[in-house]
């Protein structure tokens, strides 16, 4: 009976919970078997036990470390961007901000307020107007920064905002901007601008206001750039530049179109009057000697001048007639100006025909020579002949040489014209 009751109390002990407790085995009894039966109870419980809190160690390492892992490479993201950071939980106060946003305006101090973290009136820009929408805006701060802004809520409260400095970025596109807009080797609006500001002076202008399109191009230029090299012809059409800006009004803008070409609008101005005494300001200023790396060059400029007040239509039609007028100027003997004409457009129409005519001419053999006796009046003797080139049209009929002559000289013929 005692063996028997000793063996109740163990299996007591072990159904609360209790794997320690001392078992003598050995008996061959029943009560010796069953003893020995508690004792292997007891021995598999506890190993079960072992086992089970084993893989709970484990597996609340593993989760610590997954957790550790995590907040390792959550802290390695925030320390890598280009962008600073900063949360504000729901109680408003600060929760997180990265190495770059302290890098940009301070270390702030955990917990603190937003007006405490963008202290000041520059700073406090950043921030914008309602901190429960998203939002996106820039900012340009006094030290010359320029900060793009993202900011959103946080779903439960709080919000996050990040905090990038575009200013390189900014400098960088407004650097393109200029490089497409402006010549590279003067500075001046280029073609493409001037056509842009050409449109929009039209636009705020209207028939009559005083709008003047002035096309400049200088003399002699071929020839400084022939014989003293392209680098001090470069270094005169910046000099160039720099008179013209000195020529004109702020309200004014002068452009280079390429080459030696320059033009200039003119806008809210006494017209002719004003339009006239730029044209000669100009003339005046380039025909002043330049002293360029020691050389000192003299050239020229003829300046074509057309109105809005002429009735031309869109700035294709200013700047053309404004041309026409340019080689009118040139005609009258260089350093001149001169305004567009009506008619002016009927005859450069003519010319091109003309040019036309006489390359054809050329190749059809439409031109004779005449020779013209040289006679010694003393003694009536003939010394010799001068030929002359007359040319047959076959619809004009014969063509003057003060008609096609000059235009063979200007368009580079005349040496064609000469070997007949």
């Amino acid at each position: 009976a005692p063996a028997v009751r000793k063996a109740v109390n163990i299996a007591k002990s072990i159904a609360a919970g209790r794997l320690d407790n001392r078992i003598e085995t050995g008996g061959r009894d029943e009560t010796g078997e069953l003893l020995c039966a508690l004792d292997t109870m007891q021995g598999s419980i506890a190993a079960g036990l072992a086992q089970v809190r084993g893989l709970m160690d484990e597996q609340t390492s593993s989760h610590a470390g997954q957790i550790a892992r995590q907040h390792a490479c959550f802290d390695a993201a925030l320390s890598n961007m280009i962008q600073g950071l900063c949360l504000f939980g729901t109680d408003g106060r600060l929760a997180v901000a990265n190495a770059r946003f302290s890098s940009m305006f301070g270390l702030p101090t955990p917990g603190t307020l937003p007006e405490e973290v963008f202290a000041g009136e520059a700073l406090g820009e950043l921030l914008g107007q309602n901190e429960d929408e998203r939002a996106s805006f820039s900012r340009n701060l006094p030290d010359g920064r320029t900060i793009a802004v993202i900011r959103s809520p946080i779903d439960g409260g709080g919000w996050v905002a990040t905090f990038e400095d575009v200013t390189e970025q900014r400098r960088g596109i407004a650097q393109l901007a200029h490089m497409v807009h402006h010549d590279a080797l003067t500075g001046l609006p280029n073609r493409v601008l001037f056509r842009e500001h050409l449109h929009l002076a039209l636009a705020r202008s209207r028939r009559g206001s005083g709008l003047a399109v002035l096309c400049v191009d200088l003399d002699r230029f071929k020839a400084v750039n022939d014989t003293l090299g392209h680098p001090v012809g470069d270094a005169l059409l910046r000099a160039v530049s720099e008179r013209l800006r000195g020529c004109i009004r702020e309200s004014d803008l002068a452009a280079r179109l390429g080459g030696d070409e320059f033009a200039i609008v003119q806008e809210n101005a006494s017209q002719p009057v004003d339009a006239t005494a730029l044209a000669r300001r100009v003339v005046e200023s380039l025909s002043e000697p330049f002293d360029l790396d020691g050389h000192r060059v003299v050239i020229g400029a003829s300046v074509g001048i057309a109105l809005n007040s002429d009735g031309l239509e869109g700035a294709d039609g200013l700047l053309k007639c404004a041309d026409l007028a340019l080689y009118r100027a040139k005609m009258d003997g260089r350093g001149a100006w001169a305004f567009f004409e009506a008619d002016m457009d009927a005859r450069m129409q003519a010319r091109r025909v003309m040019e036309i005519d006489l390359r054809s001419a050329l190749i059809e053999e439409q031109l004779q020579v005449f020779y013209q006796p040289l006679v010694e009046t003393t003694h009536g003797e003939v010394t010799g002949f001068e030929a002359l080139v007359r040319w047959y049209h076959p619809t004009r009929g014969i063509v003057s040489p003060a008609d096609f002559i000059p235009l063979a000289e200007e368009i580079g013929l005349i040496g064609e014209i000469g070997a007949w």
